[in-house]
């Protein structure tokens, strides 16, 4: 695409080196730096810890319902990118510069769908980071893996029911026309077994006919809780030190479950605008915040390392007064975690 287009990653990257340049001067410490992510912010500092460019630059990482999972190739990165050229009728890469961000969001529904499944599982298109062979020349699980990380510690978390709210907003379109679509679905996701996984999860799910929550379960653990796990056990066998945490809050009510981005009304003190400033989702919001800030300063958030052999490896944050708080074991000891453990690399 041009040697003069620089990455959002080096953007990134030209952020952190000020912040190390700077910071002493504001009060802070430049060899105590912890970036802190959601989402595409979590994806965003999973590919800063393969980026050689970026050693040094941090030295603790919060990733919250993001990991290494999503990296996309060069050859689906440059047909992502000739199709918002053409979708915002430009002549080249260069002419993006002159195209204001609104018209940008406009267009790029028309190149990537909506639908989360689609989009993120393997083959799918999305805007996140590239394994472009020069920022990012390994992909950050092996990366992790292979110990690029091994000196800084992590604080991995995931929210219980990550999709729910992309199956609510979604409503009928997210809805699997019927189990040979979910099948293919789990087929895409390396599943080889995907009608006993499919049991499994009518096991796990209030409703075991429909389908659109079940796919909704699918998801949240193909697309976050498995790739979070999957990610601190990386850290763990490399010698390095990751911390897992489930929020299982639910501040918009059990409809909504705990939902992808319920971590931001915590992190953020907006439980009141949506009616959930009471006792249970306050202790919740301390519990969160607290352990972002003493791991920020410490480098443990006040629990055990994840032990992949532990029967009690994450820490869950939220929940009824009697099961608050408490270690749990994080995937869970059931048939699905059992079937997704056998699926194909």
């Amino acid at each position: 695409m041009g040697g003069m287009l620089i990455s959002a990653l080096q953007d990134q990257m030209a952020a952190l080196r000020w912040v190390g340049d700077n910071i002493a001067s504001f009060g802070g410490d430049p060899g105590n730096i912890t970036l802190a992510g959601q989402s595409a912010g979590a994806f965003s500092i999973a590919a800063l810890l393969a980026a050689p460019a970026a050693t040094g630059l941090f030295h603790k990482a919060i990733l919250q319902s993001g990991s290494t999972s999503r990296i996309f190739d060069r050859a689906t990165a440059t047909t992502l990118a000739e199709d918002l050229i053409t979708a915002l009728g430009l002549d080249g890469p260069e002419d993006l510069l002159t195209v204001t961000c609104w018209r940008i969001l406009d267009a790029q529904s028309t190149v990537v769908t909506g639908d989360i499944g689609q989009r993120n599982l393997p083959g799918g298109r999305s805007w996140g980071a590239v394994l472009d062979g020069s920022v990012l020349p390994v992909a950050p699980q092996q990366a992790v893996a292979d110990g690029a990380a091994a000196g800084i510690p992590l604080l991995v978390g995931a929210t219980r029911d990550e999709v729910r709210v992309f199956q609510m907003i979604g409503g009928d379109s997210f809805r699997p026309e019927d189990e040979t679509a979910l099948y293919t679905e789990m087929r895409r996701a390396g599943v080889t077994g995907p009608d006993k996984l499919l049991d499994a999860y009518r096991n796990r799910t209030a409703d075991p006919d429909d389908l659109s929550a079940l796919r909704g379960a699918f998801l949240t653990d193909a697309l976050y809780r498995i790739p979070a796990t999957r990610l601190a056990r990386a850290q763990a066998g490399a010698r390095g030190r990751a911390y897992h945490y489930l929020l299982v809050d639910e501040p918009c009510g059990p409809a909504m479950g705990a939902f992808h981005g319920a971590d931001l009304l915590h992190v953020f003190g907006k439980l009141s605008d949506v009616g959930a400033d009471t006792p249970e989702h306050r202790t919740a919001r301390d519990t969160l915040v607290g352990a972002w800030a003493v791991f920020a300063a410490t480098g443990s958030p006040g629990w055990p390392p994840y032990d992949p052999q532990a029967t009690a490896n994450s820490r869950a944050i939220g929940g009824s007064p009697a099961h608050a708080d408490h270690m749990i074991t994080e995937p869970p000891a059931d048939d699905v975690t059992a079937l997704w453990r056998t699926r194909s690399s």
